[in-house]
C-alpha cells in the first residue's frame, strides 16, 4: 500500500527540514504517537534510529524505523527510513522542495499488506492514512 501526499508550506525549505527531523517532535504531531529514540549522533542523519508506539494501551503497536537515506537541503532535501517493526514494515520518505510560494512536503508511506487485506480494506486504509498524515503534516508545518 502506498500513501502518498504533497503539502504546501509558507514554512523556508530549512525550518521544514527542520521540524520533520526533529525525530522526538514527531510525537507532538502524531496522533496517539510517542517517540522513543534509540539512536541519534548530534545532528540526525543515516543509522539514526527510533519507535513511533502509536496506540493506546494493548491497542499500541512499535513502527521501529531506521534512517537509510539522508540528503540536507540546498533548495530539495530527502530523507527515507526502513521500517521494521514486528507489525509495520516497509519504508517511509519525505522530500521538501522551494517554491515560488515557500516550500512543499511530499511524504510518502509504503507499507506491504497481505493480498486479501490490501484486495478488502487497501482503499480505506489509503484514505484513512492520507487523512491522518494530512493534518499531521499540516500541524507540524504551521507558519
Amino acid at each position: 500500500m502506498r500513501i502518498s501526499i504533497d503539502i504546501p508550506t509558507q514554512l523556508s525549505v530549512e525550518a521544514a527540514w527542520n521540524t520533520l527531523t526533529t525525530w522526538q517532535a514527531h510525537g507532538q504531531w502524531i496522533p496517539l504517537t510517542k517517540m522513543i529514540i534509540l539512536k541519534q549522533g548530534e545532528q540526525p542523519g543515516v543509522g539514526d534510529k527510533f519507535i513511533g508506539r502509536t496506540g493506546i494501551g494493548v491497542l499500541a503497536f512499535d513502527d521501529v524505523m531506521t534512517v537509510t537515506r539522508f540528503e540536507a537541503p540546498g533548495t530539495r532535501g530527502v530523507c527515507e527510513v526502513t521500517k521494521s517493526g514486528r507489525l509495520v514494515k516497509g519504508s517511509a520518505s519525505f522530500a521538501v522542495a522551494k517554491t515560488d510560494a515557500g516550500t512543499v512536503v511530499t511524504w510518502v508511506e509504503d507499507i506491504p499488506l497481505p493480498a486479501w487485506i490490501e484486495k478488502l480494506v487497501g482503499w480505506a486504509l489509503k484514505v484513512v492514512g492520507a487523512a491522518v498524515f494530512r493534518a499531521a503534516l499540516t500541524k507540524a508545518l504551521r507558519t
